[in-house]
């Protein structure tokens, strides 16, 4: 294999977008790209390595040549594979001297459609649009990416950049609308190509958002012991056998109820208290569990104390009523 970036006056530099692609069944990790020879010759962007490349997935190199001086010049590309003793090696070549024009291409793509309307939606919620990129040209394409403006608007299914698209071909990708907040939004969607050195491709996307009918519209958090009292709970170790109970955590709301913390403070009695808990975000009338352990090492009586906030519980969330839930921690011994 070979690339030669033809001509180029001196001072001036020509790119060449070389696509990986792993045509096997099993993920590759790229271990090492280097390029030897004339300095004129460098890697201009790589993902950092070692870097791993799952099935059918591409990745990009993009070389560049910048000659100092009229004269021919030549180099080599090499990939090195993790677990592989073979490398993959690709001799590099080029002019300095009087720039040779290239002509420019016909290639093209078309996008259909060219603008989406996700009409109006609740906010949380995903609508789906399918859009079909067709290669026109009879020479192959390379999409190099696709971006939007706005965040609510992304896109997803098989077509993955940076992916190759032969002459003819088409591949499609869906434009996913999730609003997070009421309000009317707008967005381009960016194709990437390495038509002419770089041409885009858009398509608009518009939607609208609004808030759900609820009944209960504010966040409402409902805690559940074992002990049967919303706010107390009791344990029993010793001899550092530790007693693990199950926080039961319920969203009574037809809103999002986010959780941000958990904690407590021990005091300096002998046993300690832990918790087990991640930040999370509950949707309506959803439930989440929290460990709450004790650990005593011979005997111990705990109990709470309002006044060091030790051995109190603190359950924040969004609760406007609750905010800052509270659970007495007790021990039998």
């Amino acid at each position: 294999a070979s690339i030669d970036f033809g001509s180029v006056s001196t001072g001036n530099t020509e790119y060449y977008d070389l696509v990986l692609t792993n045509t096997s069944d099993n993920p590759l990790t790229i271990a090492e790209a280097l390029v030897e020879g004339d300095a004129a010759f460098v890697i201009d962007t790589i993902t950092s390595l070692p870097a791993q490349l799952d099935p059918d997935f591409s990745e990009i190199v993009t070389l560049s040549f910048t000659p100092t001086d009229d004269g021919d010049y030549i180099g080599t590309f090499s990939l090195d594979l993790a677990d592989s003793v073979d490398s993959l090696v690709i001799a590099l070549s080029g002019t300095g001297g009087d720039e040779v024009t290239e002509p420019t291409s016909d290639s093209s793509i078309a996008l259909n459609p060219v603008s989406l309307s996700f009409g109006e939606i609740e906010t949380y919620e995903t609508s789906m649009e399918l859009v079909t990129i067709t290669n026109d040209s009879e020479d192959d394409v390379l999409i190099r990416n696709i971006t939007s403006e706005d965040s609510y608007f992304s896109y997803s299914g098989d077509l993955v950049p940076p992916t190759v698209m032969s002459a003819g071909s088409s591949k499609s990708f869906y434009v996913e609308f999730y609003p997070l907040t009421e309000g009317s939004f707008s967005t381009t969607i960016t194709v990437e190509t390495d038509i002419n050195d770089g041409t885009d491709f858009t398509l608009t996307a518009t939607g609208s958002a609004v808030e759900p009918d609820c009944e209960v519209c504010t966040p409402e958090l409902r805690v559940n012991t074992p002990s049967g009292d919303e706010n107390v709970m009791n344990f029993l170790s010793v001899y550092n056998f530790p007693d693990e109970q199950i926080l039961s955590i319920q969203n009574l709301s037809d809103v999002e109820l986010d959780i941000s913390d958990m904690y407590l403070s021990n005091d300096s009695q002998g046993g300690d208290f832990s918790i087990n808990f991640s930040p999370v975000v509950l949707g309506p009338w959803e439930t989440t569990a929290a460990t709450v352990s004790f650990v005593c090492p011979e005997l111990c009586f705990e109990y709470p104390n309002a006044f060091s906030d030790t051995n109190i519980l603190h359950i924040i969330s969004n609760d406007p009523g609750e905010s800052d839930y509270q659970i007495e921690l007790w021990t039998g011994f």
